[in-house]
């Protein structure tokens, strides 16, 4: 009895671990955009959305080498924006100890 309890426990975290993993995608899914590049004109790309709107993007964005027809894509990095987050309110409690 107690064998069959902790694999069903067990079996239970690792549902959950899943849908979690499966979760965090959705979500990482939801905060990107793929766009294309139309044309370049002077310092800016012209680049299409995906509702087929278009909007100029400054060349210093860019990769080197993008070119004409190329899909990019710009994806908020929420484990990076943390990361930096979490700096600024060290320095931060850093200056209030002063």
């Amino acid at each position: 009895m107690g064998k069959i309890y902790f694999w069903s426990l067990l079996g239970m975290a690792l549902l959950l671990i899943f849908l979690l993993i499966v979760h965090q995608g959705v979500v990482e899914a939801d905060r990107r955009m793929k766009v294309i590049i139309d044309r370049f004109e002077a310092d800016y790309a012209v680049v299409e959305l995906p509702d087929q709107s278009t909007v100029n993007m400054p060349l210093k964005l860019l990769a080197p080498g993008v070119k004409e027809g190329d899909i990019i894509e710009i994806k908020a990095l929420s484990g990076e924006t943390k990361s930096r987050k979490k700096k600024i309110d060290q320095l931060f409690e850093e200056v209030l100890e002063k």
